[in-house]
């Protein structure tokens, strides 16, 4: 049983430390700033699934999942 050598005072010991890493985790870790960023976005007029292009632009596709 829990009662038997130490068992008690071993396991209070264990859930105290666990806990008090615990707690202290998130004090530890600080804070975080937040940054604005600026997005722009535009539509991708020919854009057609499933076809043979692999140039877009600057960009070339070399694969992906199939």
């Amino acid at each position: 049983m829990i009662f038997l050598r130490g068992g008690f005072r071993q396991t209070l010991f264990a859930a105290t430390f666990v806990a008090s890493i615990a707690l202290s985790a998130p004090t530890a870790a600080g804070t975080v700033s937040v940054e604005l960023i600026e997005i722009s976005a535009r539509l991708i007029d020919r854009f057609h699934i499933g076809g043979d292009e692999k140039r877009f632009g600057p960009l070339e596709f070399v694969g992906g999942l199939e």
